[in-house]
């Protein structure tokens, strides 16, 4: 506990110096070796490596980076990370050491060759990115010889996996390189990747999976955008899932920009991580099924009609009170599916409340006609307003209960239940902080009521939610002002694909996926803190040893070098995008150098007080 203390107070002094370093911003300049300098080590696992591209002769320059642990050259996978356009900086080299950390083999790579590395101006941005977009050639052959290269580091083996990881140009070459065909990454995810620079009609098989990360507020990255990348992404028949984040600009990842979003890094990342692991069979898949059911019913009544109700709590062991998850039944009302959904949100120290919707009304119904059973079902979804009212009674019912926090209360619903709990939120509710919503039907939910009050969740299948109805459901949390919201889009998914029972609906992917994001949603949602600290971040930095591979034993047939298109410009939608990045990574300027500098010690700081408080665990 001293050292978690220890920790703190570290913190809370590097946040001290943060302020007084924007105070002083006037008298403050940075230089290119701050983090390697503040974050050095003698471990020198970083290497500069020199290489030629066969594609056209160029020389190029990467960095790579091997864990720590490495000493027996352990075979393991590689990640290949494309630059944004200022070119490989410290930044893709941070990636690079937090990808190590994971146990990965990593390799920075320019997209440049070595007489534009790291392009300062507007116009040579603006010129080098044109090049590359207009010359997809030209772009697939940079990272195919990347790849190339990072096979070759000590302990790297492609047959592992391999994976490419691109930020803003970056991401849309990531993007590029999958959807045109290319055959070398097992997986490729994009970050914050232009998706309006990304070519959608190449109509070719996709070896990769892919996983894209969005801001919803990146002028690059529109929801048309989103639409055309999913058919593309069908066309291409491979596993892919987008995520997509309130409230988030273009380059949102820049742990050096004022435009880093750390709430979207904690999302983010470790999904990213588990995303690899899955796609390099590093882990298996299962959903966390408890083999013994500890709740018990639980009566309760609506006090706005005082209808009879009969729910289902269960309570983690340990002393409460206890945050708590109110599960709204898909359509044929509570039952051991729901109940199995109460017993796993223990295992997260939540109390797991399922929630009766239909009342003394179930008791008239014959469950096993369908006839019957919708007919029920469509009394409460065409009437917003009573199916809203039991919502509200479920969630005073939790509040009530001993065991429960009042304050830190979360819905979540499935199918007719999902629906439910959107309506809850779209019409203006604020008892709850957060909800989730599974398959929840989007076609038929309720229109925007007002502002929106809660932090919004959607997990929807490829093949259930049309894209037009993720459009039209973004742009209502948009107009509501939900205080959060993100959605994630699954491959192949269709409805009810979170229940096991349903073997021709299931998705292990999608189930485990989805259920593991809303643990960390409503995480987040019930601390005090905005941000749910994580050791991601790595704690050092290291030094750089110059290093040249040799050249690969396959030798490459002689190929002239082409002629490349003329530079495009960028759309014009894009300029100020671009214009925008420029100035934040300019630096000329004191004020964004001062804000750059309390960046980086910002992340120094996560990094720090997450081993600290590791080591006090152990």
């Amino acid at each position: 506990m001293r050292l978690v203390s220890f920790a703190a107070a570290l913190l809370g002094a590097l946040a001290s110096f943060i302020v007084s370093a924007q105070d002083d911003s006037m008298m403050m300049t940075t230089d290119d070796d701050d983090l390697t300098t503040l974050l050095s080590t003698t471990s020198n696992m970083m290497q500069t490596v020199n290489y030629t591209d066969p594609y056209d002769g160029s020389d190029m320059m990467g960095y790579s980076m091997v864990p720590a642990d490495n000493k027996d050259k352990d075979k393991r996978p590689i990640v290949v990370i494309l630059p944004d356009w200022s070119g490989v900086d410290e930044y893709e080299q941070t990636r690079a050491a937090m990808l190590a950390d994971q146990g990965y083999i990593a390799f920075a790579a320019s997209i440049y060759d070595v007489n534009n590395q790291n392009p300062e101006s507007f116009d040579d941005r603006i010129s080098q990115t044109g090049l590359y977009r207009g010359n997809l050639a030209l772009y697939n052959a940079r990272i195919a010889a990347a790849i190339e290269q990072a096979s070759m580091i000590p302990g790297a083996d492609p047959s592992k996996g391999v994976a490419i990881i691109g930020y803003c140009f970056g991401g849309s070459g990531a993007l590029n390189y999958a959807l045109s065909g290319e055959t070398g990454a097992d997986a490729a995810v994009a970050f914050h990747g232009g998706l309006s620079n990304v070519a959608s009609d190449f109509n070719k098989t996709v070896a990769s999976q892919v996983l894209i990360v969005s801001g919803g507020e990146d002028g690059q990255d529109s929801t048309a955008d989103i639409k055309l990348m999913e058919t593309a992404l069908n066309n291409g028949g491979n596993l892919w899932e987008i995520q997509r984040y309130s409230d988030v600009e273009h380059g949102f990842t820049d742990i050096f920009s004022s435009r880093y979003n750390a709430y979207v890094e904690e999302r983010s990342w470790p999904s990213t991580i588990k995303f690899l692991q899955e796609t390099f069979q590093e882990i298996g898949l299962a959903p966390s099924i408890p083999k013994e059911l500890t709740g018990e019913a639980f009566a309760y009544s609506d006090p706005a009609d005082g209808s009879d109700l009969n729910g289902y709590v269960a309570v983690p062991e340990g002393d409460g009170p206890f945050p708590a998850v109110v599960i709204i039944h898909n359509a044929d009302g509570i039952n051991e599916y729901e109940e199995t959904r109460a017993q796993m949100l223990t295992e997260m120290g939540f109390v797991g409340f399922a929630a009766d919707i239909y009342g003394p009304m179930m008791a008239e119904v014959d469950m096993t006609n369908r006839t019957e059973l919708f007919g029920m079902l469509n009394s409460y979804r065409n009437d917003i307003d009573l199916f809203v009212q039991r919502i509200d009674a479920a969630v005073k019912a939790a509040a009530d209960h001993p065991s429960v926090d009042a304050d830190k209360i979360a819905i979540i619903g499935y199918c007719f239940g999902g629906t439910g709990v959107i309506n809850y939120a779209l019409t203006g509710r604020s008892e709850a902080r957060a909800i989730a919503s599974f398959h929840g039907g989007l076609s038929k939910r309720a229109p925007l009521g007002g502002k929106v009050h809660v932090k919004m969740m959607i997990a929807s299948g490829g093949e259930d939610d049309a894209a037009s109805d993720i459009e039209d459901l973004e742009l209502a949390m948009k107009e509501g002002q939900a205080p959060a919201w993100e959605y994630t889009r699954y491959h192949g998914v269709l409805h009810s694909f979170t229940e096991w029972a349903r073997e021709d609906r299931y998705n292990l992917h999608a189930d485990v996926r989805s259920w593991e994001a809303m643990e960390n949603f409503f995480r987040t949602a019930f601390s005090e803190n905005s941000v749910v600290e994580t050791d991601m971040l790595p704690t050092t930095m290291p030094t750089m040893a110059e290093v040249t591979f040799a050249p690969t034993d396959v030798m490459m047939e002689e190929t002239a070098v082409p002629t490349t298109t003329t530079p495009t410009a960028m759309p014009t939608s894009d300029d100020s995008e671009i214009e925008e990045e420029e100035v934040l990574l300019a630096g000329d300027d004191t004020t964004s150098a001062a804000t750059a500098m309390s960046n980086r010690v910002v992340a120094m700081a996560m990094g720090l007080m997450a081993a600290v408080v590791g080591i006090s665990l152990a």
